[in-house]
């Protein structure tokens, strides 16, 4: 009997019918739903003995494999293990605590069995999102200390020669509203205060001498 596109166990009611004895190969098939007879040997129309065999190839469905376990694991290399499996990979850059270039997650996730050539979400970790450095300048050390560690940055003190009081920040790296990852460090450049100039004692000294040094100190200033 003519059996393709048949369900299996049509085709063997049918193949007993004709006193025949039915062979089930079963097998994937991207393009036979799952049941049904896709090939036969002999074919149909066929003369053969009483009592001969008949093989039936049933589709299984569409080829499927396994997610592998990739998380963890580099981009290149996940990507490569998912084409070993038989799966398109679709990688999705995500903000993560973890790990630069590694895969944080899939979907499917691993483990799961799918049809050959599934696609699979790779989500990797592109390092932690930066935020905006704050603006600490003209603020008191501790003042900028602790507005910088509330953000989540480390600060790192410069003491540097200013003109503005001691203990005031005039400057800092990264600058204010730059983008860095939280956790790293923001140097913080600290007045040492104004420059101290010695005033020359001028009481013993004739006007003409003592105009010139005090000539000499506003060019200091």
């Amino acid at each position: 009997p003519y059996l393709i596109e048949f369900r299996e166990e049509q085709a063997v009611a049918l193949i007993r019918d004709a006193g025949l004895v039915p062979d089930v190969k079963r097998e994937s098939n991207a393009e036979v739903d799952e049941g049904y007879v896709f090939a036969q040997r002999p074919q149909g129309g066929e003369r053969v003995d009483e009592g001969s065999a008949v093989v039936i190839r049933v589709s299984t469905g569409p080829p499927m494999t396994t997610v592998p376990d990739i998380v963890g694991v580099e981009r290149d290399d996940a990507v490569a293990a998912l084409a070993r499996a038989s799966l398109e990979a679709r990688v999705v850059p995500i903000f993560s605590d973890k790990p630069a270039n590694t895969v944080i997650a899939t979907s499917p996730q691993a483990g799961e069995r799918v049809e050959v050539g599934t696609e699979v979400r790779v989500n990797v970790s592109q390092g932690v999102k930066p935020v905006a450095v704050p603006s600490v300048v003209d603020q008191p050390f501790e003042d900028a200390k602790a507005i910088l560690e509330g953000a989540g940055f480390r600060v790192q003190r410069r003491n540097v020669e200013a003109q503005a009081a001691a203990g005031v920040v005039v400057d800092q790296n990264p600058d204010a509203n730059a983008l860095a990852p939280p956790g790293s460090t923001v140097t913080v450049a600290v007045s040492k205060g104004p420059t101290e100039v010695e005033v020359p004692d001028v009481t013993t000294q004739d006007e003409e001498t003592a105009r010139i040094d005090e000539n000499h100190l506003l060019d200091i200033g």
